[in-house]
């Protein structure tokens, strides 16, 4: 706590009233998370409470369980693009840039931006300290990831049914609410089960703040509550897919880091291990699903292009997913780890530049700091940004530009 406030009086020290309410509110929240997460993981804590969010270095602070790469890493043939000149004034968190493609990169504190079409990697571009061999913290570009692991479950007959209520699976969540039989694991990969609580975006005091700094998964994956919703309405919690990874382990007897080695990092030829970040249980640790995957950036985009594989290629994406994740649309926006690509937001361009965006066969899988995994599912192209800053709605339409360029 000592350092905490230590940190604190170094950050915030403002000279105005608004500015010391702010400092107010922002200690209650610090010490209401303190208290939550009596028991978390040390470090990632202390830094997360000073921060009020994560960062690429957390990595090293999460216990972890390593995912080995593949014998034979799949081919990506290196075939750089000219970015064109024009596409230089970009409207990125909210604030104009004009200049050159790395001003504008490291000045949003991008660390790594990638664009492959179909085996050839058109766009590699890294700022220190990032490099091409460094695992990168995808946040909330893991959820695709354990929606994957899901239908593989179901595919295999692991798991019977996607609308099978998450108690079969889980039957002590019954056992504290009882609302906990009325929701599926469908609803909850699609983020249409209410879970009480602040919100995602309510750091640091969100349910995903506890879940990412807690030493203890199931204990607060047992203090969660569910309230009901209507069919036609998405409430983004990332307590959901930890449910979902609990649910997946519980009906395979396997962990999700061996089902992600077996399942994905193996058969789409990963170059390097990847990492997920994991909590302090004295059974060895439950994986932090929903947020804590790292992995080079090539064995990301690697990921993403098994979701525009066309069908009958040899993809580790089951075509029930695949459906699922092709049949989502504007009106419900989110399904399985993936968001339909969020409305043009007025980006500084011209009309033609602008038209490009008008498709609605791009998912993004967005997180926080502004890390984005893009896919078209028409034209089979996948790009990715991972950076230490940056607001989650823009990237997508960044990416987007770069992907088309």
């Amino acid at each position: 706590a000592a350092d905490v406030r230590a940190e604190q009086g170094a950050v915030l020290l403002p000279a105005d009233v608004a500015g010391r309410r702010a400092v107010l509110r922002r200690a209650l929240q610090l010490a209401a998370l303190s208290v939550l997460t009596a028991s978390s993981t040390g470090c990632a804590t202390v830094s997360l409470l000073a921060r009020g969010g994560p960062s690429l270095s957390d990595v090293h602070r999460f216990p972890a369980s390593y995912i080995e790469a593949a014998g034979a890493p799949s081919p990506l043939r290196s075939a750089p693009v000219q970015l064109p000149s024009e596409w230089q004034r970009w409207i990125v968190d909210g604030r104009l840039y004009d200049g050159t493609w790395d001003q504008v990169l490291r000045e949003s504190r991008t660390r790594a931006l990638l664009v492959a079409r179909g085996a050839e990697l058109v766009l590699e571009w890294y700022d220190q300290p990032s490099t091409a061999h460094e695992p990168l913290l995808g946040l909330s570009i893991s959820k695709p990831v354990v929606s994957l692991l899901l239908a593989q479950a179901v595919a295999a007959g692991a798991v019977v049914n996607l609308d099978d209520p998450v108690t079969r699976y889980l039957p002590a969540l019954a056992n504290r609410e009882a609302g906990w039989g009325e929701v599926s694991l469908r609803a909850l990969d699609d983020m249409r089960a209410v879970i009480a609580g602040p919100g995602d975006r309510d750091a640091p005091v969100s349910v995903a703040a506890q879940l990412y700094a807690s030493s203890d998964l199931d204990r607060h994956l047992h203090q969660l509550r569910p309230e009901p919703l209507g069919a036609d309405r998405r409430n983004y919690r990332s307590g959901a897919t930890q449910l979902v990874a609990t649910a997946i382990e519980a009906a395979t007897g396997q962990r999700v880091e061996r089902l992600l080695a077996a399942g994905v990092w193996q058969p789409i030829g990963a170059e390097a291990s990847a990492i997920w970040g994991r909590d302090l249980r004295a059974d060895g640790g439950r994986a932090k699903a929903f947020c804590c995957l790292a992995a080079v950036p090539r064995d990301w985009l690697r990921l993403g292009q098994q979701f525009v594989l066309p069908p009958g290629d040899a993809s580790i994406v089951p075509a029930q997913l695949r459906d699922r994740i092709h049949a989502a649309s504007q009106s419900d926006r989110y399904r399985a780890g993936w968001w339909v690509q969020p409305s043009i937001r007025s980006p500084a361009g011209s009309e033609r530049q602008r038209a490009c965006l008008a498709s609605s066969a791009r998912r993004a899988a967005v997180g926080w700091l502004g890390q984005t995994l893009l896919i078209d599912l028409d034209q089979g192209w996948v790009a990715l940004r991972i950076g230490e800053a940056g607001d989650w709605r823009h990237w997508p339409l960044l990416t987007t530009l770069l992907a088309l360029a």
